[in-house]
């Protein structure tokens, strides 16, 4: 009788009873999952290539960390740590490589604990590594200062050792620098720059500061003058130039900045006729006062010809009347 009253009484308003179970299961699961701490952290992924091969197609430069505890810490990137190792490969192919999760002691610390990593496996394409030079280049930026050049640009070392995927090895022949600028250079200047490798897929196991020599000089060019004249200079009073050979065409070489201001009336050309006494037709070599970083490289004539007559006597009809009588015919002859 005992167990059937006992049973009558576990039976008795059932669906009440099964309805405020299941309402106290929710309210028990709900607390609980109120007490879980859930995290989600994005951390870098890195790389391990100290094996035969390399990547040749990048991969995803980070990966997701869920993190569920109890615990109310904070979890931050730092206490975490995903690589990607590809040090057990060996040959060139596609794989799928697993991500390993590094924790720090704090956060095994802490119980209980459920970490989940996303992606859990990477595809990669990887390559067998190769190591090669390659020369390094110097970009530029700006123009020297007007009347000037860049004559070379010298870079120590001028190769650099670097290694990578073999194909991509095989197709590289220099490496650049950071850009150098030239605007307004007038002199030689020494430069530190480093490399500006672009390729992420290369490494440069070698230094990547480079000692740039940049040597400025003067512009050097030509330039044609032509309408020369000479300046004639000590002439005897008793001569006059009846004639002067033509004018010159003259072509010069030196810095583009001094030749720049030559014109025939500065491009002086000197005849000294200090000894010449009697009329007649000379040659003179053609000498010109230029700079000595000047140079005549043509000119039309190497001679100038001067023709000297002498000057015209004038005589006064008044002077022959006081000195002696002069015959009608010698007047004649006068008028």
């Amino acid at each position: 009788m005992k167990v059937n009253s006992f049973l009558n009484k576990i039976i008795e308003n059932w669906p009440t009873k099964i309805l405020c179970f299941v309402v106290a299961l929710f309210l028990y699961l709900f607390y609980q999952i109120s007490l879980v701490e859930k995290q989600t952290i994005v951390i870098p992924l890195s790389l391990e290539q100290s094996g035969g091969v390399v990547l040749k197609e990048t991969v995803q430069p980070s990966v997701k960390v869920f993190v569920k505890t109890q615990s109310t810490t904070a979890f931050h990137a730092e206490d975490l740590k995903a690589v990607l190792d590809l040090s057990f490969l060996s040959e060139t192919g596609e794989y799928d490589v697993p991500v390993s999760l590094t924790v720090s002691d704090e956060l095994l610390a802490i119980d209980p604990l459920e970490i989940k990593i996303k992606p859990e496996k990477i595809h990669v394409v990887v390559e067998k590594k190769s190591s090669g030079a390659a020369f390094v280049r110097v970009p530029t930026l700006g123009e020297v200062k007007h009347g000037y050049q860049v004559q070379n640009i010298q870079v120590q070392p001028d190769i650099v050792q670097i290694s990578g995927p073999e194909s991509i090895i095989k197709n590289t022949s220099f490496i650049t620098t950071d850009v150098i600028s030239l605007e307004g250079l007038s002199d030689t200047k020494d430069l530190t720059v480093k490399l500006h490798n672009t390729n992420k897929k290369i490494t440069v196991t070698s230094q990547d500061i480079i000692n740039v020599n940049v040597v400025i000089e003067p512009l050097i060019s030509e330039k044609v003058v032509t309408g020369v004249k000479p300046i004639i200079q000590n002439i005897n009073p008793e001569l006059t130039v009846s004639s002067v050979s033509e004018e010159l065409t003259v072509n010069l070489s030196g810095p583009f900045l001094l030749l720049e201001n030559i014109t025939p009336s500065t491009l002086i050309s000197r005849i000294n006729l200090i000894s010449v006494t009697e009329p007649g037709i000379y040659e003179f070599p053609v000498v010109f006062d230029l700079p000595s970083d000047i140079l005549v490289l043509e000119q039309s004539s190497s001679v100038w010809k001067v023709t000297l007559e002498k000057v015209p006597q004038i005589i006064n009809v008044q002077d022959l009347n006081d000195s002696a009588p002069v015959s009608s015919t010698a007047l004649e002859g006068i008028n």
